[in-house]
């Protein structure tokens, strides 16, 4: 049996390179011609909306892996963001939504404003709403609450789910949710990801820019 398994891993791995092609080791030296990318643009992008009267921001920054110790952490701080934004800005709840998005790499760390033209009165100041919510002091309710929303949507996802996660993303094994994140923890994420540079994209038909 252990001679039939060897046989077929060796076939998937001529299979994995002939259809993806060789990859460097972890032990070969990175080639001297490879560069880090590009900083993120930073200036305000703009573009047209195919839609009339609808817009939509997107502030996007550096995130966490799903993997990586402020993971649990950065969540909780989106949800906190979140809440504040939408306190800031009650009549457009809707539209407000933070996320923190992870993957076996650090993802992204978005914060969204959209809708329609006739439901944004008065005005979004996107801008002006992130700076306020990120300038707001942290309370422990807020802390309390928001961990307490992360654990509640942990415990919904499958075991299924769980285990796959460690094996795709290097987590722990899929025992209960770790509860094991201070309010100094946040607070530390949200200032981090305050200091990082933001990639912003605004989409509005020239109507709704009117």
């Amino acid at each position: 049996p252990s001679e039939s398994i060897t046989t077929s891993s060796l076939e998937a791995y001529r299979a994995a390179r002939r259809f993806l092609g060789s990859w460097l080791k972890s032990d070969k030296l990175v080639p001297p011609t490879f560069r880090q990318p590009d900083a993120p643009l930073t200036a305000l992008q703009l573009v047209n909306s195919p839609i009339a009267d609808a817009y939509a921001v997107r502030m996007v920054t550096r995130g966490t892996s799903r993997a990586g110790i402020d993971s649990a952490a950065c969540a909780i701080a989106a949800n906190i963001l979140e809440n504040r934004l939408k306190a800031l800005a009650p009549a457009h709840q809707e539209a407000i939504a933070v996320a923190c998005d992870t993957h076996v790499l650090p993802g992204m760390f978005m914060i969204s404003f959209s809708g329609m033209k006739q439901d944004a009165a008065p005005k979004i100041e996107a801008g002006d709403l992130v700076a306020k919510a990120f300038s707001q002091g942290m309370t422990a309710t807020e802390f309390q609450a928001a961990k307490e929303a992360y654990l509640a949507g942990r415990e919904k996802e499958s075991i299924a789910d769980r285990w796959l996660d460690v094996d795709t993303f290097k987590t722990t094994p899929p025992t209960k949710p770790s509860a094991d994140v201070s309010v100094a923890d946040v607070q530390r994420v949200l200032e981090k990801i305050q200091k990082q540079p933001f990639a912003t994209v605004v989409v509005s038909s020239p109507k709704a820019a009117s």
